[in-house]
């Protein structure tokens, strides 16, 4: 709201000094039948109080939070205005509305601690109250407290100071503005007028107690924090087989945000778990093979194996099972070569005998070639190499006749 506050208490001062000036006069009945008598400075003074009162009232600029609440407009209604007591039947809580022409609410004298009390149709922010006193009972409040209803309770304002008081209006007619930072957010109000001030000389002294005052309220409806509706349903599940997400979310509609209040954390809004409509199938996989086993003879060539096991993944929930063609592994393996033992080969032709004639000897030999060793094998016996017979050739024939298989003794060779 626009403020004037430093012209305000000059010009506020200067009226009060006009009406206190006036009022005296208008006590005597001077105000009409004497009229010609003011000077033409008190005429303008007083036109100029007025005019300011005008002005300032109109220069009321509303910001956002700074609208009309309704005690001029009626709005809020006179049975939302109640008081702690009242004057009379003309000095009633409704009368305490700014600017109006039949009055003011004016507490009773003998109430030590007056208020008005006004509720409102919601809860609102409260940023400025317009005060102002009495014009024909020439009465205003110099001071005032504020309560609010928090919680169930009535709760003292306290100004960002610290205090627990704010300055009132100089005059019966001026207005005064009560900025509230920060804002008062309530739905029921108190204003406690205090230090009552009149410029009537001779007012009866049992109405020195007496306060009175008019009102107007300006704010916003108070903000209204969001807050999450119910879950909505769970959405279908991600996968149709093993392990997936499904989610539900829900509005920030229970309340809506509303007049700047906060909406809901968006963090909370999802909220996800894990689903399965059915185990999905498994296909069997071959695991690492084992270690080759060892050959299948321990020397020469053979064959070694190795295997392994359908078991990454073993198969699962109607999965296909693993090739068993593929589940063995074979090669060929020689450790070492085998020893070869040698063996004799074919006998060869008989000699001729070694006579002429008589008995003589012949002889036949072989070789180890059938095998020949190897590899470490065992060589033929030497012995065997060689064999002798006793022989016999006859001359005229020449042929010669085997004796005997053993080649007698001391036979020359």
């Amino acid at each position: 709201m626009f403020q004037l506050s430093s012209v305000r208490s000059y010009v506020d001062s200067l009226c009060s000094f006009v009406f206190i000036s006036y009022i005296p006069l208008r006590s005597q009945d001077l105000v009409l039948n004497q009229y010609n008598q003011i000077t033409d400075l008190m005429r303008i003074l007083l036109t100029a109080c007025f005019i300011w009162i005008i002005i300032h009232d109109s220069c009321q600029v509303k910001g956002a939070c700074e609208s009309e609440l309704g005690m001029q407009s009626k709005l809020i209604p006179d049975e939302n205005i109640t008081a702690s007591s009242q004057l009379s039947a003309n000095h009633t809580p409704a009368f305490a509305r700014q600017d109006n022409p039949k009055g003011a609410w004016c507490s009773a004298p003998n109430d030590s601690l007056p208020y008005i009390q006004i509720l409102l149709d919601e809860k609102k922010s409260i940023t400025i109250i317009i005060t102002q006193g009495s014009d024909r009972e020439q009465r205003w409040a110099t001071q005032y407290q504020i309560k609010y209803l928090k919680e169930g309770k009535w709760s003292t304002y306290q100004k960002a100071d610290g205090s627990l008081t704010f300055k009132g209006n100089r005059g019966a007619i001026s207005l005064h503005d009560i900025d509230l930072q920060p804002p008062i957010r309530t739905r029921s109000i108190r204003i406690y007028p205090k230090v009552p001030q009149t410029v009537m000389e001779n007012a009866p002294r049992n109405l020195d107690n007496v306060s009175c005052l008019r009102l107007e309220l300006y704010g916003c409806s108070a903000p209204v924090n969001g807050g999450w509706g119910e879950w909505g349903g769970w959405s279908e599940c991600s996968v149709t087989c093993g392990p997936g997400m499904r989610s539900r979310d829900r509005k920030c509609d229970s309340p809506k945000p509303q007049y700047g209040g906060a909406t809901c954390n968006q963090v909370e809004q999802v909220k996800q778990e894990q689903c399965m409509k059915q185990k999905c199938q498994v296909n069997g996989g071959w695991g690492k093979w084992d270690r080759w086993s060892e050959c299948s003879v321990t020397c020469g060539f053979g064959m070694r194996s190795r295997e392994r096991k359908c078991d990454s993944p073993k198969p699962q929930y109607g999965g296909a099972p693993c090739n068993k063609v593929e589940q063995v592994e074979q090669k060929q393996c020689l450790e070492r070569k085998c020893q070869v033992n040698g063996g004799w080969g074919k006998w060869s032709h008989w000699s001729e005998c070694s006579r002429t004639c008589g008995i003589g000897l012949t002889s036949r030999e072989r070789k180890c070639d059938s095998p020949e060793p190897q590899n470490g094998g065992t060589p033929c016996n030497e012995a065997e190499r060689v064999q002798q017979k006793y022989c016999k050739k006859r001359n005229a024939e020449k042929e010669t006749t085997i004796i005997s298989d053993t080649p007698a003794q001391g036979m020359a060779g």
